[in-house]
């Protein structure tokens, strides 16, 4: 009896693991055979960019990113962190709040772009989901406001909800009472973080001891936050702070930070805007020039990877349409002084979001329907395409408005071609 037990065990056993192996198996190639079909849509999509209207071409994948926040946007008000592309699976094993924030200012930008009142919607759901996380504290005679999760404290965190605040304001051209209220603690918040020497403590209040408590992306995102503020409020107390911390980036990220780039550049355009500081303009150029001199082939090369058919060539990387935000804001500033930097820049542009245009979703030819309508419009964070994921979506969303707000149309239409056949 134990010999046939044990015999119809083994058989158990040995039939389970091929219907397993079978499934596991046809799993990789199915989606083997997914990533294939998509890179040959890949490449009609580039073909496409040829001849198709750069700023029509933006125009629909801010509105079909917009309807994928939308969809992804959950009861709690936070998002979905992560989607698989080829299942529509939601992995928010890694989920991060300072990327929760960003991708409400992100929202924030999309409403105020459209002025479509679902976005408004979507922005204050996610302002009440921020609000479970909020504490507030009297702080050297002032009250301060901030979020914690986990039982951390970031600074990044306050300056992104800053931000959308900020973005909010300038849509509906004020703010109500109570988020005017919110907005000021924050700022109070991102004030008392800045240390003597112009740096911004990214874990103040934290009660957890964190050795490496300065961050570059902290560094850029508070100084933008704080930019930002002084230009909608006028409030000549924050113009020292400011130049503090412009003193201190001016030296500290001399040579070309990926970390702070972005962040950084959008504050001193503003500040310079402001100020009329010629330092930091130049200093923007001269950053700005290094970006591209070390990303090569992330901005200028992207014409020559589009015009390719050979898909084996290596894809520049996703992640520098983040640069791209902070590169929008220099070329406005050339534009008024400086034509021919305003002509590179531009073109480094649209490279970059040519290239980032052809990795959003849609694959419906590649995906069930079921799938292709959860996926539809949300931008990879993988070159292959199988992840998307909440920051590459705000990301470009934000890349993609800016571009629209800041190059003329026409500046778009005719430097498509031309940015296609960069060699």
């Amino acid at each position: 009896m134990k010999k046939y037990l044990l015999f119809l065990s083994l058989i158990i056993i040995g039939v389970l693991s091929i219907v397993f192996f079978k499934y596991y198996s046809d799993e990789i190639n199915e989606k083997n055979k997914t990533l294939t079909t998509r890179n040959s849509l890949i490449s009609q999509k580039k073909e496409s960019l040829k001849t198709e209207d750069l700023d029509i071409l933006l125009d629909g994948s801010i509105h079909s990113s917009g309807e994928w926040l939308l969809r992804n946007q959950k009861a709690d008000g936070s998002f979905n962190y992560e989607r698989d592309v080829t299942t529509g699976e939601i992995t928010d094993s890694e989920n991060n709040i300072v990327r929760q924030s960003g991708t409400l200012y992100g929202v924030a930008k999309l409403y105020n772009y459209t002025k479509d009142t679902r976005y408004k919607e979507t922005l204050l759901k996610g302002f009440n989901y921020f609000d479970t996380l909020a504490e507030t504290k009297d702080l050297e005679g002032t009250t301060v406001r901030y979020f914690k999760e986990g039982g951390s404290v970031q600074a990044n965190t306050v300056a992104l909800q800053i931000l959308a605040y900020l973005e909010l304001a300038k849509a509906d051209r004020d703010l109500p009472s109570d988020l005017s209220t919110k907005l000021e603690e924050m700022v109070n918040f991102i004030k008392l973080s800045q240390q003597s020497n112009g740096a911004f403590q990214n874990y103040f209040l934290n009660k957890i001891k964190i050795e490496c408590w300065e961050s570059d992306y902290n560094n850029g995102e508070s100084f933008f936050a704080l930019t930002s503020y002084y230009k909608y409020s006028s409030d000549e107390t924050l113009r020292p702070l400011l130049e503090i911390s412009a003193n201190y980036f001016l030296e500290k990220y001399k040579d070309f930070n990926i970390e702070f780039y972005s962040w950084g550049m959008m504050g001193f355009s503003q500040l310079y805007e402001i100020t009329g500081n010629t330092n930091y303009r130049d200093y923007i150029y001269q950053n700005t020039d290094n970006m591209i001199n070390v990303a090569g082939t992330n901005f200028l090369g992207i014409g020559a990877y589009l015009k390719s058919t050979n898909e084996a060539n290596p894809l520049p990387d996703y992640s520098q349409i983040v640069q791209t935000e902070g590169l929008l804001y220099v070329y406005k500033i050339a534009v008024m002084d400086n034509p021919e930097k305003a002509s590179t820049y531009k073109n480094a542009i649209i490279n970059s979001l040519a290239f980032h245009a052809v990795f959003q979703s849609p694959w419906e030819e590649t995906l069930p329907n079921r799938i292709y309508d959860v996926v539809k419009g949300g931008f990879c964070n993988r070159s292959d395409c199988s992840i998307q994921r909440i920051d590459m979506v705000h990301h470009a969303l934000s890349a993609f408005i800016d571009a629209l707000n800041f190059i003329d149309n026409s500046n778009l239409q005719l430097s498509v071609a031309n940015s296609i056949n960069t060699k």
